[in-house]
């Protein structure tokens, strides 16, 4: 789900940061080197989006400013997931007055801390330890290993459970370790969080939406999201939405368990959600016709799936951190998934503005001017949503495991790139099968081609230490390998 950062204002015209932000001396200490500094700036591109708020009444932009107020509360807690190094640098350069500290402070913010996020998690400033990012982020001690994490889970087998939960810290308490409740640790915020998504829903008229809003509000405060995530898939009508919570799992790198906290508070554009509609009849068909043995394949495509495209007000915590999303598929709960099934959003000012500052410049350097033509708004939306879409099919337990084994869980710190290439490559196939269905045309799906590969040199930037960008290079490497692209070196394409 991620691939920008700064405030955004509530009303009127948003300001967001993508890779292509605004940026953060007066702090003593660390070494700064502007010239470099002023070298990763510029692979941000600052970007004015709009998000038109016509259409809210006074009561929903009440609710949205404490939509906006819950999400911030969870921003605090994702720079504790992020660690003691996050914080340290944080803190060395929050009075930064100088324009070279102020230039740090502010890529600090873009990355919550001092690792650069698309350059595979190389150190930028040398606060707190000045040692590498630990893999595990803040979600265990920073010495722990996976060895001991197994050896811990293979003497008392019943803390397993607990120890897997996406919403649990991992401690060391006299030297043992143990599993903390995220709901515990970070009670203070989550409160903040809650009361207002609950001040929230006493401001909606919209039944489906108060229900949501009421239960995720339980939700951040109990841990358990599974009725809070059912509600969200029975929205009807509304016209403010939000994510927020522990929602995926890439700041993990060590085993890929945890969960960190992000929020989204977003407008819905209903005329452009009506228009994916033809998609949801034909997700059955696209389920039947994978290229794998039926037992991979779900019984069924649930009937509970949504496509909508919304405008983004605000992101917070690691939907905010470095490269922003365009779209997401959520929940991530196996048991909604195969129950109700999932949210397909499109983020269309985030989009947007990713075509016209990143896509078609990079498609203008690597593309022959034949197929730079063939890269349209059109067919970005396309790959975004079949690569959304792709996320749902298939199984999400592992086939033949004796307990209830999620793919995530099996899959451990791979998962992500794994599930993110998956995508690419299924939504890729896709399109072959809306095409022989006259969904598409042919000239639209060659306009799909195209867009899908701007996008590889478009993702491949991110590195290999995010999970986009590790999917994305894994696709290139293959596809070059096997002549599916050809490099010119006379004309450079």
């Amino acid at each position: 789900m991620r691939p920008f950062a700064t405030p955004l204002t509530l009303i009127g015209t948003l300001t967001l940061i993508l890779l292509a932000v605004t940026l953060a001396r007066g702090a003593t200490g660390p070494a700064l080197d502007e010239a470099d500094i002023r070298a990763r700036l510029k692979a941000y591109a600052p970007v004015r989006l709009e998000a038109d708020l016509s259409a809210l009444g006074p009561r929903d932009r009440q609710a949205l400013e404490k939509v906006v107020q819950a999400i911030n509360a969870v921003d605090g807690i994702y720079w504790k997931q992020m660690g003691r190094e996050a914080l340290a640098a944080r803190d060395a350069f929050a009075n930064a007055t100088d324009p070279v500290a102020v230039m740090y402070r502010d890529f600090i913010n873009i990355n919550y801390g001092p690792f650069d996020i698309r350059s595979d998690m190389q150190r930028f400033v040398a606060t707190g330890s000045g040692g590498p990012r630990p893999p595990g982020a803040g979600f265990y001690p920073e010495d722990m290993t996976r060895d001991e994490f197994e050896a811990r889970l293979k003497t008392y087998p019943d803390l397993r459970p607990e120890f897997e939960r996406l919403n649990t810290l991992i401690r060391r308490v006299d030297g043992t370790l143990v599993a903390i409740p995220y709901e515990k640790v970070y009670r203070d915020d989550l409160e903040v969080a809650s009361r207002a998504l609950q001040e929230a829903a006493t401001l909606v008229d919209n039944a489906s939406l108060r229900r949501y809003l009421s239960l995720r509000a339980e939700a951040l405060l109990q841990g358990d999201y599974y009725a809070s995530d059912m509600a969200w898939l029975d929205l009807k009508d509304n016209a403010i939405d939000v994510v927020i919570g522990p929602i995926e799992t890439y700041d993990d790198q060590l085993l890929g368990l945890k969960a960190s906290y992000e929020g989204a508070a977003m407008v819905k554009d209903v005329a452009a959600s009506r228009a994916l509609d033809v998609y949801k009849h034909e997700l059955d068909g696209l389920s039947a016709a994978l290229p794998v043995e039926d037992r991979f394949k779900a019984a069924h495509v649930p009937t509970g799936n949504v496509l909508e495209v919304v405008n983004v007000v605000r992101f917070t915590g690691d939907f905010n951190a470095g490269i922003k999303t365009v779209a997401a598929s959520l929940p991530n709960d196996e048991r909604v998934l195969q129950e109700k099934g999932a949210k397909k959003q499109i983020y269309k000012n985030v989009l947007e503005a990713k075509f016209t500052t990143i896509l078609k410049p990079i498609a203008a350097l690597f593309l022959s001017k034949k197929d730079q033509a063939l890269v349209t708004r059109e067919a970005f939306v396309t790959n975004v949503l079949l690569h959304e879409l792709s996320h749902t099919l298939g199984v999400d337990y592992v086939v033949g495991a004796a307990d209830r084994l999620t793919v995530r869980k099996a899959l451990k710190e791979r998962y992500s790139p794994i599930e993110e290439a998956k995508a690419d490559v299924v939504g890729l196939y896709n399109m072959q099968y809306l095409k022989a269905h006259e969904i598409f045309t042919k000239e639209e799906a060659e306009e799909n081609y195209a867009t899908y590969l701007a996008g590889i040199f478009r993702s491949v930037r991110f590195g290999a230490e995010e999970a986009h960008g590790a999917g994305t290079a894994v696709q290139l490497n293959f596809l070059m390998r096997q002549g599916g692209i050809e490099f010119d070196p006379r004309k450079g394409e």
